[in-house]
């Protein structure tokens, strides 16, 4: 989220992923499977991701990722309630 701009991707996690890479993160389309590899099988690439949220990440706004697991399907708005919940923390 940067800003009130965001966007849901969703992805496949698999026993196969180490995420052993330190200095980067990549959620694929694909099934390919590296040491950077967070998920696969993503509905998104990084060219279908919200526009205005890269837009202001591209002028320097900081922005959170919050990485959402579940062993089932969620709804977006059931996405948006879990972190509007962890914003409403104090």
């Amino acid at each position: 989220m940067v800003e009130g701009a965001y966007d849901i991707i969703r992805a496949v996690g698999s026993r196969l992923l180490t995420l052993s890479d330190k200095n980067k993160m990549i959620v694929r389309k694909s099934d390919f499977i590296s040491d950077s590899t967070l998920a696969i099988k993503a509905n998104k690439s990084a060219a279908d991701i919200n526009r205005d949220l890269v837009d202001k990440l591209r002028r320097g706004s900081k922005g959170t990722v919050y990485v959402i697991a579940s062993d089932v399907a969620l709804k977006d708005e059931e996405v948006l309630g879990i972190v509007i919940n962890l914003n409403t923390r104090g």
